[in-house]
């Protein structure tokens, strides 16, 4: 059987699957809860602390080994057009946003973050599922990791099923 190749114009990419995180974060309003902690930055032109913790967020799953991998990003325009997002911020703003935010009060405003999204109460369900093909899910997130949450939903994180009492 040959193999047909065609020419597309179509942009592709390989982050894909890093679509889900960011629409996950957005349908929690994850970047206000991180704009609210960590505050305005210094100008009005300056990069919203959320922009610096979502592309972190995204170097990290993408297997980045270095802040200069923000260019790898940079360039993915297919990615950057199904996330709505204009541009990243260079490796060296990264840098020396990390040297300002990287004591002990840049922990504290991540741990104020952290605690928001745990407490958060929403409308409906909330899913981040990410493999329960197999008989123990990787990862599943639903509304019971929440204080007052029904029992009968559950939260594993890499192991076995609880009952959300972690």
């Amino acid at each position: 059987m040959p193999i047909k190749f065609e020419l597309t114009t179509d942009r592709l990419t390989r982050r894909a699957g890093m679509i889900i995180v960011n629409e996950f974060g957005n349908r929690i309003e994850l970047q206000k809860s991180i704009d609210t902690a960590f505050g305005r930055p210094g100008s009005n032109r300056g990069i919203k602390a959320s922009d610096y913790i979502q592309t972190l967020v995204d170097m990290f799953i993408d297997g980045a080994l270095s802040l200069e991998d923000v260019r790898s990003l940079e360039w993915d325009e297919a990615y950057k057009t199904l996330i709505e997002r204009d541009a990243y911020p260079s490796s060296d703003a990264i840098g020396d946003w990390l040297r300002r935010h990287g004591g002990r009060d840049g922990e504290r405003c991540l741990w104020d973050v952290i605690a928001e999204v745990l407490t958060l109460s929403t409308d409906t369900d909330l899913t981040l599922d990410i493999d329960t093909t197999r008989s123990s899910p990787i990862c599943v997130v639903y509304p019971s990791c929440l204080p007052n949450a029904p029992l009968e939903y559950s939260m594993s994180v890499f192991g076995e099923v609880d009952d959300g009492r972690y």
